[in-house]
């Protein structure tokens, strides 16, 4: 693996939370989606457990499912799995009291989108520098 792909990854990962960024925006729109369509949030998150694109979210996005089918509200389901940051639980508490839960997921799909588009700026802006600073230290080690 080469080291820009290895700074790509970490860059590309939630700290504490292995879910990539573009994934997650891709599962939120599809839940904005159907939640937008009449299909009930159990039903919404049990579809995305089986579809989502990322192995971890598919899990992560089971136990919300499981939570829902104990009884817990969305908030407090996704609270339980201990994966999300609190503006992402924030929003999600806020759209079940308002009940424009669809347009919180079209938002977060979008606010998740623009942050992996700005660490791709991120790792672009900084590939050269860090390979120039490189070569400059190997020039400096073998002269």
């Amino acid at each position: 693996m080469s080291f820009k792909e290895k700074v790509f990854n970490i860059l590309n990962m939630e700290i504490g939370n292995k879910h990539n960024l573009l994934d997650l925006s891709i599962s939120l729109k599809e839940a904005g989606l159907l939640l937008k369509s009449n299909i009930n949030t159990a039903e919404t998150i049990n579809l995305l457990s089986k579809t989502s694109p990322n192995k971890n979210l598919k899990k992560i996005f089971s136990e919300v499912y499981e939570n829902l089918l104990r009884g817990n509200d969305l908030y407090n389901s996704f609270l339980k799995v201990n994966k999300f940051d609190n503006l992402f639980l924030s929003l999600i508490k806020s759209g079940e009291s308002s009940e424009r839960l669809s347009e919180v997921f079209l938002y977060l799909s979008s606010y998740y989108e623009k942050k992996y588009k700005l660490k791709q700026k991120l790792i672009s802006i900084l590939t050269y520098p860090i390979i120039l600073l490189s070569v400059t230290v190997v020039v400096l080690i073998f002269f």
